[in-house]
């Protein structure tokens, strides 16, 4: 998935669970610092959606959730499992044994009309949440919001 979908992806969830969502917007960009560290031997340790999207880390970040109490800390894990999780979703998947093995569900490819229709109807969750719930609380960081949703919008060539 492109940044700006993982940041959304990351924002909806923590948003959703009721979270903080800056600490998750921050976080759910975390695993692409792999594309930093990446050569030509690539493999688990210098690849990107290696080490740092590797499925093991799903499991061991939704522990560490369960048995932390800090709220900011949880959000933090919330971002960079959505974007994991996120990335199952995409033909590259992410790595669950060696770089060659991963785990997708192959329903997008990334930068495709259904990352983009995906990440569309994660923000209309946003908006049934608000309905079911009657709840309209407008976290303190809207303007972040606003920004990433317009940025993402500006990247598939379409102004609000």
């Amino acid at each position: 998935m492109k940044k700006v979908s993982h940041q959304i992806i990351g924002i909806t969830t923590a948003y959703v669970l009721g979270f903080p969502i800056f600490p998750a917007f921050i976080s759910s960009t975390l695993p692409d610092l792999d594309v930093y560290f990446r050569n030509k031997k690539g493999g688990l340790l210098f690849s990107h959606r290696g080490i740092t999207h590797h499925a093991l880390l799903v499991l061991i970040l939704t522990l560490l959730l369960l048995l932390i109490q800090n709220i900011v800390i949880k959000s933090i894990l919330i971002g960079y499992i959505s974007h994991l999780i996120a990335d199952v979703l995409t033909t590259s998947g992410i790595p669950y044994w060696t770089n060659k093995h991963r785990l997708s569900l192959n329903l997008f490819k990334t930068g495709s009309i259904g990352e983009y229709i995906f990440i569309s109807s994660s923000l209309i969750v946003i908006v049934v949440v608000f309905i079911v719930t009657n709840s309209f609380y407008v976290p303190i960081d809207v303007q972040l919001i606003f920004n990433v949703v317009r940025n993402f919008y500006h990247h598939i060539g379409i102004s609000i």
